[in-house]
């Protein structure tokens, strides 16, 4: 007769035990580690990183937008006593 499983796989009489202290690693841990989570993560830098150059490069520079250069004061007048 086959051994039941549980939803990750394992038999249930390893698992499934209201007075168990014990717990594996792998039974504790919440998610699962792997290479799909990395390459969510670095999809998404990838993507990120593109749309700000994206962006960067389409903003005309202010040396072409024709910008007014300041205009220069004239000398304060000191008054003299």
């Amino acid at each position: 007769m086959a051994e039941q499983l549980d939803e990750r796989g394992e038999p249930e009489r390893t698992t499934h035990g209201a007075n168990r202290t014990r717990f594996s690693a792998r039974e504790t841990r919440q998610a699962g580690m792997g290479v799909r989570v990395f390459l969510v993560l670095a999809a998404s830098l990838f993507l990120a990183l593109l749309a700000w150059g994206f962006v960067e490069w389409s903003q005309p520079d202010a040396s072409q937008t024709g910008s007014v250069e300041p205009s220069q004061q004239a000398p304060m007048e000191t008054a003299e006593h």
